[in-house]
């Protein structure tokens, strides 16, 4: 069974809602929106950009795919709570 997550959601339907719904974004905040889910959708995409790293002695090389650093994105908002509640402690 597939894990459905918000990111495979969005990326499965925005387009569409784009198409259909657009319009009930208020166009102050239109151009924000887009972007802030957008940029959560490519969240750690290699394709658009990472960082390599390689073990010097075995020569074994991962990519990790840069973050968007969004409060909207799940991955990176989670990151980002997890810092605030810090400061509050």
């Amino acid at each position: 069974m597939t894990k459905v997550t918000l990111k495979k959601i969005l990326q499965d339907n925005w387009q569409n809602f784009l198409k259909k719904k657009i319009k009930r974004i208020p166009k102050v905040i239109r151009a924000d929106v887009i972007e802030t889910v957008e940029k959560a959708m490519d969240c750690g995409r290699l394709e658009k950009g990472y960082t390599e790293y390689m073990c010097l002695e075995c020569m074994e090389s991962k990519r990790v795919g840069f973050t968007c650093k969004s409060k909207f994105c799940t991955r990176c908002g989670r990151i980002y709570v997890s810092k605030w509640v810090e400061k509050q402690e």
